[in-house]
């Protein structure tokens, strides 16, 4: 259902990924061929970027969750992106995001 949910959006022209998602996807390619699939899917979203906001919004966010939820950096950003952008955060891990106040937060299943 996931998938499904992600190729409409993705053909609608929807997504968009932070730039943060995308390096994570090139990361946990084990082999050329994931590599090469990674970028191929990555090609398909509008990628948003890190902004000086962004991380002063990442910095907050951290400084407030990390040590009362073990808020990574990576998700503090790919947060901070989606509240700056006032955008909704699609996401299978909900768990790591829930805390955050002003995140509108969605899971694709």
């Amino acid at each position: 259902m996931a998938i499904q949910y992600l190729e409409n959006e993705i053909i609608n022209g929807k997504l968009s990924i932070s730039v943060i998602t995308a390096i994570e996807l090139i990361q946990g390619a084990g082999n050329k061929i994931d590599q090469r699939r990674a970028k191929e899917l990555i090609k398909k979203f509008n990628i948003v970027y890190i902004s000086k906001e962004i991380s002063k919004k990442a910095f907050s966010l951290m400084s407030v969750h990390h040590l009362a939820y073990s808020l990574e950096m990576a998700d503090s950003l790919i947060a901070a992106s989606a509240i700056y952008y006032k955008t909704e955060l699609v996401t299978r891990n909900i768990k790591d995001y829930r805390f955050i106040s002003g995140l509108n937060i969605k899971s694709p299943y």
